[in-house]
């Protein structure tokens, strides 16, 4: 008898451990990817520091981008969670609609939306600098809901699946260098070298020197 009730013991245990395995399992149809496509691992922190300007504000994009990497369509939304920012806002306009900017510490949900079989697609967040004072940052953690469409019109959904999460820290270290990338929306940074022509993989305290691919050198300060 007092082995029975062992083995029943035994068994609720592990049942118990086996579901609370299971819920806590992220959902992988959908994943954050860089420009080139790569997967970017659940739980990864990613730096956001190239100032953009468009001619009517300035930004550092995250450069993210969400992927579909199912055989068929799915929907999702996006969980954005401001954790820490120094001042301007954080907008984000994904999968079709703009959400109001962030301008503190907060967490919103944007709207839901389908991605195509194989999809991939700009996450269009950013980091609105505005009047932001140099050396600030701000932090934001993105996490992908996948949702169960219900059908109908509009749409009604159902069970959601948590994905991948992770945290962009976006760095602000001045405007030097946004005039020359401003003609140019596809240019990129080619080389990155100190004052003694040493190549770096970020920047360090003094003299700065980027050369892009549209043939102009960029040289600033860090602090």
């Amino acid at each position: 008898m007092k082995k029975l009730l062992v083995l029943c013991l035994m068994f609720a245990l592990g049942a118990t451990v086996s579901f609370a395995q299971d819920s806590g399992k992220v959902d992988g149809v959908f994943q954050f990817v860089d420009k080139n496509g790569k997967v970017i691992p659940n739980g990864s922190e990613w730096t956001a520091k190239d100032v953009s300007d468009d001619g009517f504000e300035k930004m550092i994009k995250s450069n993210l981008f969400v992927k579909n990497t199912s055989s068929e369509d799915a929907y999702i939304y996006v969980k954005m969670n401001v954790t820490y920012i120094d001042g301007g806002s954080v907008s984000i306009c994904f999968p079709q609609n703009c959400m109001p900017p962030v301008s503190e510490v907060k967490g919103i949900d944007t709207t839901k939306g389908m991605m195509t079989a194989n999809e991939s697609k700009d996450l269009q967040t950013e980091w609105i600098i505005d009047e932001t004072p140099e050396n600030t940052k701000c932090v934001v953690t993105y996490e992908l809901i996948r949702v169960e469409c219900l059908g109908g019109v509009p749409p009604t959904y159902g069970e959601e699946f948590p994905g991948s999460k992770i945290t962009v820290n976006y760095l602000y270290g001045g405007t030097t260098g946004i005039d020359a990338t401003r003609q140019d929306k596809n240019v990129e940074v080619v080389g990155h070298y100190n004052a003694n022509g040493q190549a770096l993989q970020g920047d360090v305290k003094g003299l700065n020197i980027q050369k892009l691919s549209n043939g102009k050198t960029i040289k600033y300060m860090v602090r």
